[in-house]
């Protein structure tokens, strides 16, 4: 009796022990949550060596040029460095050139205005009135030795200091101390010394007074004639030395950290071709014209033969100081960027790191000084660097997308994927890029037209002037920059 009993209670317990370990771990794997996929490590996307743009999963041939696709390595996960298939690297066009230890020299090519110099330069005045009673140097332009009579003048007031002069002397002599007092009133008045020696040899007063060239130079201003009343004070003509002429020069503002005193010049004119000038900076203006944003620079140069004439224009080559011992690099290979100078380093293997630098001078042949951020021997880019950045950037856009909209991104989560797999037959007709550029739309007529987006999503970014650019959150357009505009699934029917 007590046997049945137990066989009663225990077959159903068995019963239910069965079921619950049959049952049970099928219906707890199908109840318990799944943490969303992650991208396969092993995924490879392509992309078109002529046009980066152009990124899908699996090989194909690029929609723009029909060029077969290549593979599309992954950004390093450094975030400076990016790695790229030497294909593309190649149909890039990317040049390099390695960071060397040299010299740096700079020439500062201007034009110059040849002047007269002003240390050379002499007026002729009166310190009297009086009338122009016979002119010597009567032409403009006119060669005159120093010592030569330019002019002859009569003066009442100069013949009157004569005469007090000779009562003087008559009075006290030569050595009487108003006698001495009338020949420094005439001397202040400007009466040379041969002047004062006719008047005592002759002992009379003399009715003119001849003026004559302080300097050996060139006329190159005359303000009276014959006859002409001239009042005290007043020019009458302006000499100058011209076997020695000035330079007046501009300098760029970049120039201004190359010029110093006293650096050689070299001066060429367009009508003397073959000839040279050296001469030397003498001279740096202190301070920069506010409208050229020039800096005024002086040289100075010999002219025994009188070829440089005032007035001339003149192409001058300043030799700035050589550096020696710098770091030094193509110009080319520095993107401003505004804030900062950086270069691409080529790594080897496809790989690229972008740095930072410090620059120094610009010299000759396209070279730069550079300070901090390279070493010498290493490698850097000239040519391509922002299809480099370019593709840096979209290739990070790419694993954004790729992450996002294929591997759980979608806001529905798991169940929400399978329902769109059930209502988007055609999910894998298109493919996107890393800027959101699909390359599935449909022909229609011979033209593409914009291809769907996925089911999942309501509203999804276009560009208006580039509609097979599509993304699913704000941005640009990465062809022309715009601000992509919002649309609805449906609404471009």
């Amino acid at each position: 009796m007590l046997t049945g009993d137990v066989s009663r209670v225990l077959v159903p317990f068995l019963f239910v022990l069965i079921v619950v370990f049959s049952i049970g771990p099928a219906w707890a794997e199908k109840h318990t949550p799944k943490p969303p996929p992650r991208a396969s490590e092993e995924e490879v996307l392509y992309t078109c060596g002529m046009h980066p743009q152009v990124i899908q999963k699996g090989p194909g041939r690029c929609p723009i040029c029909g060029m077969e696709l290549v593979p599309l390595r992954k950004k390093s996960q450094s975030g400076r460095t990016i790695i790229i298939d030497p294909a593309v690297v190649q149909n890039m066009g990317v040049r390099l050139a390695r960071v060397s230890r040299g010299s740096l020299t700079h020439s500062i090519r201007t034009i110059g205005l040849i002047q007269a110099p002003e240390d050379r330069t002499v007026v002729v005045n009166l310190r009297f009135s009086g009338w122009v009673e016979r002119l010597f140097a009567d032409e403009t332009g006119q060669f005159v030795k120093k010592g030569e009579r330019l002019l002859e003048i009569y003066s009442p007031e100069l013949l009157t200091a004569q005469e007090e002069y000779l009562l003087a002397l008559k009075r006290s002599g030569p050595k009487g101390a108003l006698a001495r007092a009338a020949a420094r009133r005439l001397r202040l008045l400007g009466v040379p010394e041969e002047h004062l020696r006719k008047i005592r040899r002759r002992g009379r007063a003399l009715e003119t007074v001849v003026i004559r060239a302080p300097i050996s130079g060139f006329i190159l201003e005359k303000k009276i004639f014959e006859g002409d009343y001239v009042p005290a004070g007043s020019d009458l003509f302006r000499l100058a030395d011209l076997t020695q002429v000035w330079v007046r020069a501009e300098v760029y503002e970049q120039d201004v950290p190359w010029i110093r005193m006293n650096q050689m010049a070299v001066l060429k004119l367009s009508y003397h071709p073959g000839r040279v000038w050296v001469g030397r900076l003498s001279f740096i203006y202190p301070s920069l014209n506010e409208k050229t944003r020039t800096l005024g620079v002086r040289l100075t140069f010999k002219n025994q033969d009188l070829a440089l004439l005032p007035g001339m224009f003149a192409t001058v080559q300043i030799k700035a100081p050589v550096l020696d011992d710098v770091l030094i690099i193509p110009e080319e290979a520095v993107i401003p960027t505004g804030q900062r100078d950086v270069v691409f380093v080529a790594e080897g293997q496809g790989r690229f790191s972008l740095r930072e630098i410090v620059t120094g001078l610009t010299g000759d042949g396209g070279l730069v000084e550079v300070r901090e951020g390279l070493k010498e021997g290493e490698l850097v880019v000239l040519s391509g660097q922002f299809l480099l950045d370019s593709e840096s950037k979209l290739k990070e856009a790419a694993g954004k997308f790729m992450g996002g909209h294929q591997h759980g991104g979608s806001p529905g989560g798991p169940k929400d994927s399978q329902d769109q797999d059930k209502t988007s037959p055609n999910k894998h007709q298109t493919s996107s890029d890393s800027t959101g550029i699909h390359q599935g739309g449909k022909e229609t007529g011979g033209k593409k037209t914009p291809p769907e987006a996925p089911s999942s999503a309501e509203t999804y970014w276009t560009c208006p002037m580039h509609p097979e650019v599509v993304k699913f959150e704000p941005g640009e357009c990465p062809i022309c920059g715009m601000d992509l505009v919002e649309k609805k699934v449906g609404s471009e029917k």
